[in-house]
């Protein structure tokens, strides 16, 4: 990500440099992709200590731990592909006005996807696990409940919610701005 800020030096120093624009938006583009495969993984852990597939409470995750990673990593990729090819596409447009909307059309289709399908999807199930384990918290195994009562833990998941909440305001406010 920090590439994409040298492109916008690079650019805001001389707004015509095509090099500054395509490192600014190739790199920004991906950044949001990589964090939130981080938040990703991290879910896949949070399931599997807090509910591990061999205990009774294994019903609470929505989805088995194995399959949250790959799921929405793939969803990602899928919609930062399509946001390649709109950028390639505008890239590769030059004065070419039509062919630049066309692309800006296909990379705003892209992260609208990855905002509409999977950002708000992982939501809706880390949500849905979360709300399942406060409601049943009393039930769990007690190593479980001991990180629930753990402060270090409260903090971690705040943070981590809070930066999910970054990346997707982000994502949005790049919607507008296309």
């Amino acid at each position: 990500m920090f590439q994409g800020y040298i492109g916008r030096i690079m650019h805001w120093d001389n707004p015509w440099s095509s090099i500054g624009l395509k490192i600014q938006v190739s790199t920004l583009i991906m950044a949001p992709a990589f964090m939130a495969a981080a938040i990703y993984v991290t879910l896949k852990s949070i399931v599997r200590n807090l509910t591990p597939e061999s205990s009774v409470m294994a019903h609470l995750s929505p989805l088995r731990p194995v399959v949250y990673t790959p799921l929405f990593m793939a969803g990602d990729a899928l919609c930062g592909i399509l946001q390649a090819i709109g950028g390639g596409i505008a890239a590769a447009a030059g004065t070419n006005v039509s062919q630049l909307a066309v692309g800006s059309d296909v990379m705003l289709a892209g992260i609208v996807a990855q905002v509409a399908v999977s950002f708000v999807v992982f939501i809706a199930l880390a949500g849905t696990y979360a709300v399942r384990v406060y409601r049943q918290r009393s039930q769990l195994e007690e190593p479980a409940r001991k990180l629930l009562r753990s402060a270090r833990f409260r903090i971690f998941i705040l943070s981590l919610a809070f930066s999910f909440s970054l990346i997707f305001i982000r994502c949005i406010y790049r919607i507008a701005a296309m």
